[in-house]
């Protein structure tokens, strides 16, 4: 299968893990696969890739009740083994030069205009799994003391 392009079919065998109404695996399946096709967390970005017979409002339509009706938190809980000793961490810069009068938005080290985002992941079956996200800035520190 080297080469090939993957489908979002492919993905189906991960997401039986984690899905437990079968109705619910392909969706589930075209989510990934748009998500990683999009390179991008916005939801907006995914409607391009989740099906190619419908429209993008539809399919942002579609991922919204997909969501809804899903419970992440509890299907990522399954993946981690709470008596593994490591944990990994990173903490990448995220640029956005465009974003002007977004209020978490804030400078970068070298200056530029972004954001940092934290992740804690935990090791599974040669994969990181990631268990928390969180999204920090000079901006987001400056107005809330507890940051």
């Amino acid at each position: 299968m080297r080469g090939l392009p993957i489908t979002y079919k492919d993905l189906v065998p991960f997401v039986e893990m984690v899905v437990d109404r079968p109705k619910d695996m392909e969706k589930g399946a075209r989510l990934c696969y748009a998500s990683r096709a999009s390179g991008s967390a916005r939801k907006s970005d995914w409607a391009r890739h989740y099906r190619r017979e419908a429209t993008e409002e539809a399919n942002y339509k579609a991922i919204e009740r997909l969501l809804e009706g899903l419970d992440p938190k509890r299907f990522l809980h399954r993946l981690i083994d709470t008596h593994h000793p490591i944990r990994l961490a990173d903490l990448p810069e995220v640029r956005r030069p465009q974003a002007k009068r977004t209020p978490y938005v804030g400078r970068l080290r070298d200056g530029g205009r972004g954001f940092w985002v934290f992740t804690l992941a935990q090791p599974y079956k040669g994969r990181a799994i990631p268990v928390h996200v969180g999204f920090y800035s000079q901006a987001t520190l400056e107005a809330e003391g507890t940051s």
